[in-house]
């Protein structure tokens, strides 16, 4: 019986202990598993946290990027209405300096208008009176002095007259132009030579010519087209004297040349000495940044070039 109930004691006892066993392995299992079960799960909220995470930093970034882009467009609308203003002020300022530069030009060109209507009817007319009396005195005068007196009187009131003339010419506003300065150039031309005993030709463009001309580089023009002529007739003892005016555009070409005893124009102390105005035409010339050009050598004529821009 006690070994029987040794055996049987031993038989369950290892039986327990093969329970117990197998309870500790079930329970080892079910923490592992228990533990792998939370760890997935805390390993899921992890990894929905780091995707909810991501998913608030790029709506973030999102939200940034969107407000950077609403900046920066907000800031070149910015700009470009800044330029639009700036243009607007520029062109205001520009069209405000225009108005005023235009306004001293037509308060200028009517003090020259009055200045011209004035010489014109005023001392014009006063020097006409005197030259016809002049003339009356002198016939009926019987005393030869007084004739000779008279009738330089007359001479130079006439000199004065024509320069007169001329003075109202250039500054009369109304005479601004090209076509003005041609038919003005040709008359004077014409004057200076036909009764001088000497062949001439003129050439010059038409006289439909309608654009404007600066006024002090029409008057020098002229000017210096006046004293070539009268250093031609004067100093040169020519037999022939052309006068040429050409224009290009805005540009233009004045020759006049003669056939007559030329000089050395490397001589300028002798140009000086004569007097015979060569410089004043060059300064003339170079007022308005234009150009005069002496050709000549000494028994082969003279020509003057003046040529520039005409306005």
């Amino acid at each position: 019986m006690d070994s029987a109930f040794d055996e049987y004691s031993e038989d369950l006892n290892t039986e327990k202990v093969r329970s117990l066993t197998q309870a500790q392995m079930n329970f080892e299992f079910e923490k592992e598993r228990t533990i792998a079960a939370i760890e997935i799960k805390r390993q899921k909220h992890q990894h929905y946290f780091l995707i909810a995470i991501a998913s608030v930093l790029l709506v973030f970034a999102g939200f940034v990027f969107q407000r950077y882009r609403e900046r920066h467009r907000s800031s070149l609308i910015l700009a470009e209405k800044n330029k639009t203003i700036e243009k607007a002020y520029r062109e205001l300022k520009e069209t405000q300096h225009n108005l005023v530069e235009t306004e001293k030009q037509r308060e200028a060109q009517s003090i020259r208008v009055r200045i011209a209507r004035d010489i014109h009817d005023e001392i014009g007319s006063g020097l006409t009176k005197i030259t016809l009396l002049s003339d009356v005195a002198k016939k009926k005068s019987n005393q030869e002095e007084v004739a000779e007196a008279l009738s330089k009187i007359t001479t130079y009131s006439k000199g004065v007259s024509s320069s007169l003339s001329e003075i109202v010419w250039a500054i009369n506003p109304g005479h601004d132009n090209i076509a003005s300065l041609i038919n003005y150039m040709k008359s004077t031309a014409n004057n200076l030579l036909e009764d001088s005993g000497v062949n001439y030709s003129l050439h010059f463009p038409d006289t439909e010519i309608s654009s404007s001309i600066h006024p002090e580089i029409k008057r020098n023009i002229f000017l210096v087209m006046k004293e070539a002529i009268n250093n031609s007739l004067k100093y040169a003892n020519a037999k022939n004297i052309t006068v040429t005016f050409t224009l290009n555009k805005s540009n233009f070409k004045l020759i006049v040349a003669d056939d007559g005893n030329g000089f050395d124009v490397t001589d300028f102390n002798k140009i000086i000495r004569n007097g015979n105005g060569l410089i004043n035409m060059q300064q003339r010339m170079f007022q308005h940044q234009n150009k005069l050009t002496i050709i000549s050598t000494p028994g082969h004529g003279c020509k003057i070039v003046a040529e520039g821009k005409q306005i």
